[in-house]
């Protein structure tokens, strides 16, 4: 492979817009709050500051918003292997200024056409030790196809200006002369520095004898600096088509998956319509299915539209607790609703229409806390399905704009930290078939025996169960056989089951917002799996709506709510809320507990102001990073 260095150039502006970004992180005002700063020409807001740095060097070259988004987050693979990568998968928002269109680029993974939907019903662990390390979680069985090499290349070739090899560089340099381990890196080494010492590929990173990494250190990647220079090269070929895919192939397969080069070859990222919806007179515009994300952020807001009062300022124990009932909601329709689109009709229109979102409203307490199932609105033609909510932390995130007013927003992720923690070619390989749901062996044969009417004709499925192809018996005998024919001709919702191609369901919510004047914020979330579209919505809410400064948004504590299940309102220790506030929240009838954080935003808010555009980016302090630009 023919050698690629890092031009002078890229070399240059690369180095300056490190020094910015550093300059930022060793000034912060105080650890607790977020590292900002304003520019006038372009920005972008990275979960790690090479990240950043390596998206504004492409702005500084001349390069636009989509270039910058691809080369910080090949960076942010580099040096964030716990959060995203060439193995992960995930979703991107490109607005273009001149046409004012924004298109969604739907990279998630896919599950290999050995998958089927017991796959993960009553079998053992993967291993005898460790963390996470149910066969779903840690393995070659939790891998799903990776689909951020397609995405990024599709990004770079449908929207992109400069050449690939210029993109790829910073992320090639990061790799080939090392980079600094971050604290966050090496903290969750620590957690499971003795599982990836255990995989040849991942084994590399560790000196002799070590199972954790040093904060401060150097680590080079050599391996991946190779896989690269292959992206600079050929696109996204060589990991569907060629060397990179066998090699990942073997890996898998030797740790105990079943995928063929087949499934690689019919990998495609997609471009889909993104979800969009007009709230407290803005136009927020989110991730689409398969991400749960942006269905659930719009649905949120629908409701705080009409329980909070514009311009009338609130007590926080009641703003606290009107957020905390909108989720419920919107997370009982992630499991019921929400899934593949190529295998699941899912009803977009009756999910935000105005009438669904008032029913919920009506139901709303100012003060007392409503239990989940009362904010139940079933949709005619769904059933319920098999499924419980799937977790993951390991995500990266990118927002980008540029002096034309372009701007991207990409989330990626390899689900739980360093994916199944095994890898090739210098690729960390994701866990994503851990996100479809794990029906018991009693669900499914109680969905098996529902598909069988009363005549003892098998109801025929597609996908994820929404044929309606069933025959009733010509002349039921009694009102019951009648109501089992009714139910046998609807579509089985059991829709987030591993099943060949299928992408599991997600809750990543990459968002623009939109006011009069153009673009208003460009915003997303990393390293916090369901919690990362409720931090989206709070701080989106908070900049916007309430008007608080960006860097106090992102800084303020957060809660989470999931709707069905515990019914518990998760609160951080990070950025704990103040006494009377919780206090407050326990009146109500609100049950409490504490986690660490709630996952990490970065955003750009994007001002006018007499003729001239401030970018005002912002890094959260809970995945300590800095954000770069001019």
């Amino acid at each position: 492979m023919k050698r690629i260095r890092i031009g002078a150039q890229v070399a240059l502006a690369l180095a300056l817009h490190q020094g910015a970004s550093l300059y930022f992180t060793e000034n912060a005002a105080e650890a607790q709050y977020a590292p900002s700063a304003v520019f006038n020409q372009y920005a972008v807001a990275a979960d790690h500051s090479d990240g950043a740095a390596a998206g504004a060097a492409m702005l500084a070259l001349g390069g636009n918003a989509a270039d910058a988004a691809v080369a910080a987050m090949l960076a942010l693979g580099v040096v964030h292997p716990a959060s995203s990568g060439l193995g992960g998968g995930g979703y991107a928002l490109v607005y273009d200024a001149k046409s004012g269109q924004v298109a969604a680029i739907d990279f998630r993974e896919t599950a290999p056409a050995s998958a089927y939907p017991e796959m993960f019903v009553d079998v053992q662990d993967a291993t005898d030790s460790g963390p996470l390390s149910a066969a779903s979680e840690y393995g070659g069985k939790a891998v799903a196809i990776p689909g951020e090499p397609a995405g990024l290349a599709l990004l770079h070739a449908r929207f992109g200006r400069l050449d690939r090899g210029i993109v790829t560089a910073p992320a090639l340099h990061l790799a080939e002369d090392g980079f600094i381990v971050s604290d966050h890196l090496a903290m969750l080494s620590e957690i499971f520095g003795p599982q990836l010492t255990r995989d040849e590929d991942s084994a590399q990173w560790f000196p002799d004898g070590a199972t954790a990494l040093v904060s401060g250190a150097r680590l080079r990647r050599l391996d991946l600096a190779e896989t690269l220079r292959r992206f600079a090269a050929s696109a996204d070929r060589d990991f569907y088509r060629g060397p990179i895919a066998q090699a990942l192939m073997r890996r898998i397969n030797a740790a105990g998956g079943k995928v063929t080069l087949a499934d690689f070859r019919g990998y495609e990222a997609k471009v889909r319509p993104p979800v969009q919806s007009a709230h407290f007179n803005y136009r927020w515009v989110s991730a689409p299915p398969p991400s749960s994300g942006g269905v659930i952020l719009l649905q949120a807001l629908g409701l705080l539209e009409h329980w909070l009062t514009p311009g009338q300022p609130m007590r926080s124990d009641v703003l606290v607790h009107g957020v905390i009932e909108a989720f419920k909601g919107p997370f009982w329709d992630r499991q019921r609703f929400i899934g593949d689109p190529d295998f699941v009709a899912v009803p977009i229109d009756q999910l935000l229409s105005p009438r669904r979102t008032a029913f919920r409203a009506a139901r709303f307490h100012p003060l007392l806390a409503q239990a989940s199932p009362e904010y139940a609105a079933p949709i005619v033609g769904y059933r319920d399905p098999l499924a419980r909510v799937p977790e993951g932390d390991g995500t990266a995130n990118v927002c980008v704009v540029d002096s034309l007013g372009n701007a991207v927003v990409v989330t990626s992720t390899v689900n739980l930290p360093f994916g199944a923690r095994i890898g090739a070619r210098g690729i960390i390989l994701n866990n994503e078939m851990d996100d479809f749901s794990v029906p018991t062996a009693a669900q499914l044969q109680s969905a098996s025996a529902a598909t069988t009417d009363a005549g003892g004709a098998k109801q025929a499925k597609s996908g994820a169960g929404a044929s309606s192809g069933a025959q009733a018996p010509k002349q039921p005998a009694s009102a019951t056989q009648r109501a089992s024919a009714k139910r046998a001709a609807e579509p089985a919702q059991i829709d987030n089951l591993p099943r060949p191609g299928q992408r599991p369901l997600s809750t990543l919510a990459p968002t623009l917002v939109f006011d009069a004047q153009g673009l208003a914020l460009c915003i997303g979330a990393s390293s916090g799996g369901t919690r990362i579209v409720s931090a989206v919505t709070q701080v989106a809410l908070q900049t916007l709506v309430a008007g608080l400064d960006p860097r106090l948004a992102v800084s303020a504590g957060r809660i989470h709510h999931q709707g069905p299940g515990e019914d518990l309102v998760r609160t951080e220790l990070f950025q704990p809320l103040a006494p009377e506030v919780e206090a407050s929240l326990v009146a109500r009838g609100h049950r409490l507990d504490p986690i660490n954080y709630a996952a990490a935003v970065q955003l750009i808010r994007v001002v006018h102001d007499r003729g001239e555009t401030q970018l005002v980016a912002v890094t959260d302090p809970r995945k300590p990073s800095a954000p770069a630009g001019r």
